[in-house]
């Protein structure tokens, strides 16, 4: 038997909680072994109501085999140039960078989106074009699947995408299996661009 994947959720302050929660639902329900990291161990705070603690830093996550990042209140967030040195070294490493919404601004400001297709919420697209001139920002999208990098529009978009990630990686019957249990009826795996 294989192991599980294994995933670093990256976290920050203001973290929109549906683009963090949606996301995780599905990767546990897929059996993959979720980490909870952020720049440091003190709690975060999701939308002011929310507090998360996480168990690990970016000094002592262990090796994973996807990072995924979440939007919500991330402009400080994605200039934390430690944090962004750490992204670029676990790119290295992982199989896939997954992103929910203005997550995938980490990535833009890692150096990592050149070369790539990539969405984000819908009210940051020419924000994203702006600071990843040389990333093709596609609208009117779920998810987009450009490799390595696999991003998600913005809050409830995050499902689609990780049962998109779980059908890629498990297939579709898997994904199919977790949308019927957490009742996402509206998923497709038809939704994406890439």
């Amino acid at each position: 038997m294989s192991k599980p994947l294994r995933i670093a959720a990256l976290i920050h302050q203001g973290m929109e909680i549906l683009d963090f929660a949606g996301p995780i639902e599905v990767f546990t329900n897929a059996g993959w072994e979720v980490f909870i990291v952020a720049r440091d161990k003190s709690p975060v705070v999701s939308q002011g109501v929310v507090q998360i603690l996480p168990q690990y830093d970016i000094t002592d996550c262990p090796t994973v085999d996807i990072l995924a990042t979440f939007g919500g209140n991330s402009e400080a967030a994605v200039q934390q140039t430690d944090v962004l040195h750490w992204i670029q070294r676990r790119a290295q490493e992982c199989q896939v960078l997954f992103s929910v919404c203005t997550g995938v601004f980490y990535y833009a400001a890692a150096g990592l989106l050149a070369g790539h297709k990539a969405t984000t919420f819908h009210g940051e697209t020419d924000r994203l074009r702006r600071e990843a001139p040389q990333t093709e920002v596609l609208t009117g999208v779920k998810y987009v699947d450009s490799g390595k990098i696999v991003s998600a529009a913005g809050v409830s978009s995050g499902i689609d995408g990780a049962l998109y990630l779980v059908g890629r990686l498990q297939g579709k019957a898997a994904a199919d299996k977790i949308a019927r249990y957490i009742e996402y009826g509206q998923w497709h795996s038809s939704n994406r661009a890439g």
